[in-house]
């Protein structure tokens, strides 16, 4: 068999607002829209390189980690979250369950799906409407309105994750491990970390500033660190505490904090207030968590769910542990403008039993029109209407070169992946940066330590002319996949996405011109329509959100279509 490059598509650049000091340019984009945007001419309709294919079926979904999941038994409670108005929380345990109390909602959770590594921390989008998970490998998992920006679950640590905490936009969150390390995501910043220093005891958790510029770090001793404008109101870090720090909550206006200990006793620093601990109000119990309550006070939590509530007029009697929350197989990353997932809503039927002979592909290479709402770069051959797509119920691994991004280069990626994951339930997996930039001849697999695998998709800025995949004067983007004949059909193994940095953009054009050539990643075709992400001309209006007719062509690339066979590299 052999695995062909499917054509690149370009997107053209009209800066029709400039023409008078862009006559060259001008000229060139006239003349491609005259071709009808055609392929450049050096793209090479194939190379060559033999695949042999197992067929093993594989339905199983890949979160946004790619685990290979494990069962867990046993769930005692490993943190506890307030909800934005400090009117109830969400409890989580190490297997994934969620656990709702007060005006908590219930967004799902990952009971009944084994974990390669056990859930450690948890966090909630701002308005309360989602949640994320973070597991000891740094995977995170997306749930109502939270957006999935990114994971260390494939990087190797060198302390593991203990902690997340979110940005106050909700667009971003920060992860913690133990040694006081930092990873950034989304809009989160990196303010510092004691990822170099060596701690006398590990760091177990991390609490955000109310103004999402800072973050304080709580060691098992008790010991704080400060970070951007997070302020230290004191620790436990030289007294001799009986049991160890578990967590700590920032009290409502930021102005101090409270820790626990594993006994249930309280040390409140700053504004904070002490009104009791859990080591004489639930005495003998061991503790996981605190956090704020709505009446100024605090919610101590125990490792088996129950909780005693500590404020202004309250008795502190403990609570039972409230009712799990349902779960679901598919964690969803609501991002933009989309109304959460929208991969189920279009009425798309499976084609994945259909099986196509061993023709070539039919390619797209005109833009479908605009009563039609969405194209696809490829279909099965050219009387079917059936698209070549990637397997959705396998994550996608990917790479990023940063070098010529711009400062916000790695969270507009994400952010348009997790736009994807919405609109086709498929997962994307970071593996890490790389230097190596897109070219038409880039091999279709890699060699690794455990075998040889299918080379990871290839995101990139890079300037144009730097190789010959941007290789013309006012292209602005590229992108596309590798597809393989299966035995049953085409479907994409590998792909590239290119980014110039050599025009410049605003803001809103490069958020668009990333949704569109990652759109040909997926195998989405250029359509005529000017309202929607996937047309080829950028007019400074492109739309920097999926739009209905995008959305429409992505449930067709997606789960609703149906798992297909992994093939092997």
């Amino acid at each position: 068999m052999v695995v062909r490059l499917m054509m690149q598509n370009t997107k053209g650049f009209n800066r029709s607002r400039v023409l008078a000091k862009c006559t060259a340019l001008t000229v060139l984009l006239s003349a491609s829209a005259a071709v009808g945007y055609s392929i450049p001419a050096n793209s090479p309709s194939n190379f060559s390189s033999k695949a042999t294919v197992n067929a093993v079926a594989n339905s199983a979904k890949y979160l946004n980690d790619n685990f290979v999941l494990k069962a867990s038994t046993g769930s005692p409670i490993v943190a506890a979250v307030p909800t934005p108005d400090n009117k109830g929380y969400w409890l989580v345990g190490p297997d994934g369950s969620v656990y709702t109390a007060g005006d908590a909602g219930n967004f799902g959770s990952l009971a009944g799906k084994a974990l390669n590594q056990p859930i450690v921390g948890m966090a909630a989008t701002p308005d309360g409407k989602g949640y994320w998970l973070v597991a000891k490998d740094g995977g995170v998992f997306s749930f109502g309105d939270a957006q999935f920006y990114g994971s260390t679950g494939n990087i190797k640590l060198n302390q593991p994750i203990v902690g997340m905490a979110s940005t106050a936009t909700g667009q971003g969150y920060w992860l913690v491990a133990s040694d006081g390390g930092i990873f950034t995501f989304g809009d989160a910043k990196f303010f510092g970390s004691t990822g170099n220093i060596k701690l006398n005891q590990p760091v177990v958790g991390m609490a955000a500033t109310t103004t999402g510029q800072g973050y304080w770090l709580v060691a098992k001793d008790g010991g704080i660190f400060t970070f951007g404008d997070a302020k230290f109101y004191g620790s436990t870090g030289a007294m001799g505490l009986n049991q160890p720090i578990v967590g700590m909550a920032a009290t409502t206006k930021g102005g101090g904090y409270w820790l626990t200990a594993q006994d249930g006793s309280v040390y409140s620093f700053g504004s904070a207030t002490y009104y009791g601990g859990g080591n004489t109000a639930a005495a003998g119990s061991t503790f996981a968590g605190i956090t704020a309550s709505s009446t100024g006070g605090y919610i101590l939590v125990t490792t088996t769910g129950s909780a005693v509530n500590f404020g202004p007029g309250t008795t502190p009697t403990p609570t039972p542990a409230p009712t799990p929350t349902s779960s679901t197989s598919n964690p969803t990353a609501a991002t933009g403008s989309s109304a959460g997932s929208t991969w189920n809503n279009y009425g798309v039927t499976s084609d994945a039993s259909l099986s196509f002979p061993d023709t070539s592909y039919y390619e797209q290479t005109q833009p479908a029109p605009a009563s039609a709402g969405y194209g696809f770069l490829l279909t099965q051959n050219s009387s079917s209407n059936v698209p070549v797509r990637w397997n959705p119920c396998q994550a996608i691994n990917y790479e990023l070169n940063l070098q010529y991004a711009p400062a916000n280069g790695q969270s507009l990626v994400q952010q348009s992946l997790a736009e994807i994951t919405n609109a086709t339930g498929i997962q994307f997996n970071y593996v890490g940066s790389t230097s190596t930039l897109p070219t038409l001849n880039r091999p279709s697999t890699i060699q690794t330590p455990t075998g040889t695998e299918w080379s990871p998709v290839l995101i990139a800025w890079e300037p144009n002319g730097a190789t010959n995949y941007l290789s013309g004067t006012g292209v602005i983007g590229m992108g596309g996949s590798a597809a393989l004949y299966t035995g049953t059909r085409w479907e994409y193994v590998t792909g590239e996405a290119a980014f110039s940095s050599t025009y410049p953009a605003t803001a809103e054009q490069e958020a668009s011109l990333v949704l569109h050539e990652l759109g040909h990643v997926m195998g989405m075709g250029h359509v005529a329509d000017p309202t929607q992400v996937m047309n080829p001309i950028d007019n400074f209006n492109a739309p920097t959100t999926y739009q209905a007719g995008d959305l429409a062509g992505l449930a067709h690339l997606g789960e609703a279509a149906g798992c297909l066979t992994e093939p092997t590299p």
